[in-house]
Order: C-alpha cells, then structure tokens, then sequence
C-alpha cells in the first residue's frame, strides 16, 4: 500500500457561521490522505467555534487530524501565520472559511510534490447570481504576471512549507491583496513552481466577503500591499508592471466616481509613458481587457524580460 506524506491545511475564520458548515462539509470530501486540519479562531464572537468543534468531535480519524487554536491578533495574515508555526508536515495548504474545497485536488497534486516547491492552479469563483469565473491564470513563475493578475492565490497554491517559512510567511501587515503579495515575494525566489491543468474549489463571492463592495473603500488597502510589493527587489518589467496596476486601479476608481483618489493615485505614479497614459483612457472608458492589452505592451516590449 502507497504511503503518503500528510499535507497540513491551515483554515482562518471570524464570524463565519453562516458559511462554515459548507466548508466543512467540502473538507470532510477531500479524497486524500493522511490530512491535517488546523483552524485558527481570530476573535470569533458567533458559533463559529462551536461548528468546527461538532466538526471535529463527528470527524476526527487517525488520518484526518483536526486542531483548533485561537490568535488574539486581527486579520487573515496573523491567523495564517499561526496555524504555519504548528505544521509538521512537508506542504501546507491555506483555505477560507467561506469557500468549497474540490475533494480530488491535493490526489491531483500528488505526483509533482517530490520535485516542487510550489503546486500551482486556477480557482473558479463563484456570484451570488450563479455565475461562475475561473481565475486567469498564465501557467508560469513571471512575476510580472503575478503583479498584473495575480495568478497566485491563498487557495492555489499548495506549499512546500520550508520554502514559505524561508520567504517570511505571510505578511501580517496587509488585511487585504496579501495572497497577491506572498505570490510575487514567492516567485521572486524563483521556486521549482508546477501548475496543475484543471481548475478547482468554488470561491465565494458574497456581500460578506473581505474585499468589499467597491475599490474606494479599500484603497489604503490596496496601497499597503503597492507598497509591499515595490519593497521587493523588482526588475524594470515588473516596476512598470506596478505602476500598470495602479493605473487600472486609478481608473476603476474614476468609474466609481472617485475622482479625488483616482487624481491622486495617478499623481502618485512618476514618470507616466504614453502606453500608460492610453491604458488608463482604456482601463477608464472601455475598462474590459486593459490588462491583456498592457500585458501585449509589455511583452513586446520586455521579451523574456517581462
């Protein structure tokens, strides 16, 4: 009989009572094992606790670990950290508490986690209207790829759990984007990266979600993770890559209405080329597909370089 290494998978949650019991639910699935469950309660004032302790007392195995612990300090990223302080096994797995897990996902994984340090795939996200959209993904380790789509999220990417405490973990300081700025920090270290073809779990997209209803009540948000970001030792490509970013956000900003935030974040970006002063017309008036046509800029421009 096949022995395998057990894979750890670290789930945060605040006041999710609500959404728990179908994520639970898609963890009791998960075909593979042995499994680590670690929950972290931050600062739950609802029943949520009480789920995940049912959970564990009807479904706990000898292969099918579960561990709640508490972390006082607010936010994902804290959360996050914690449960990585007590993973003992090879690759750890981050999950929501909001979200459904695919049951085959970590058996498809399997064959690449001797060589990788990262096992890399497309999620689906899933509207309250029934629409389904999978995450646009490239299929490589371009870090510029990450800073415009960001193809790396908290729920695909399964981790060799050496490497991300080697990288610093997740940064506690960003409530939001932080996936998005652990991607770029992880590949920037050039990992042995395989993505896997399909596209997995259902991502849920409701009005309690972290990112909010609109791009205005976020944006000190969203600038603390610019500014992450641009701390890292970026090459020409993905500084311009950067400032691609901030010119969409500026501009989904003017769609808002924003005028004021959308002014001054396009101050805030030196040096504007002609490319990004178009993109922003674009990203602004037509909006759909601004980042394929700077990504089309950038890549005859760059090369292998982007």
């Amino acid at each position: 009989m096949e022995t395998r290494d057990k894979i750890s998978i670290v789930i945060p949650y605040c006041n999710r009572s609500n959404w728990l019991p179908r994520t639970l639910d898609s963890l009791r699935k998960i075909v593979y094992r042995p499994i680590a469950l670690i929950f972290v309660d931050n600062l739950s004032t609802d029943n949520s606790r009480a789920l995940v302790e049912a959970f564990k007392e009807n479904y706990e195995t000898s292969d099918f670990s579960i561990r709640l612990i508490d972390e006082p300090h607010q936010g994902a990223s804290a959360a996050r950290n914690a449960g990585l302080k007590l993973v003992d096994s090879t690759f750890v797995y981050f999950f929501d508490s909001d979200d459904e897990i695919s049951p085959e996902y970590f058996n498809d994984a399997l064959p690449y986690l001797k060589d990788a340090d990262i096992v890399a795939c497309a999620t689906k996200m899933h509207f309250a209207d029934g629409r389904n959209k999978v995450r646009k993904v490239f299929y490589n380790g371009s870090v510029s790829d990450q800073i415009l789509v960001g193809q790396l999220s908290t729920q695909g990417m399964l981790i060799r759990t050496e490497f991300l405490r080697n990288a610093g973990g997740w940064n506690s300081k960003l409530p939001l984007w932080n996936d998005w700025e652990l991607g770029a920090r992880l590949l920037k270290l050039e990992p042995r990266i395989f993505w896997l073809t399909k596209h997995y779990h259902y991502i849920m997209q409701h009005a309690d979600s972290l990112t909010g209803s609109n791009r205005k009540s976020n944006l000190s948000s969203y600038l603390s993770a610019f500014s992450a970001v641009e701390d890292i030792a970026l090459t020409p490509a993905e500084q311009e890559t950067i400032q691609a970013r901030k010119v969409i956000l500026s501009a989904e900003l003017a769609r808002e209405k924003a005028y004021k935030e959308a002014n001054e974040l396009q101050a805030s970006i030196p040096k504007q080329s002609i490319a990004l002063r178009l993109l922003y017309l674009y990203a602004r008036f037509i909006h759909r597909g601004s980042w394929w046509i700077y990504r089309f800029y950038a890549t005859s421009k760059y090369g292998r370089e982007y």
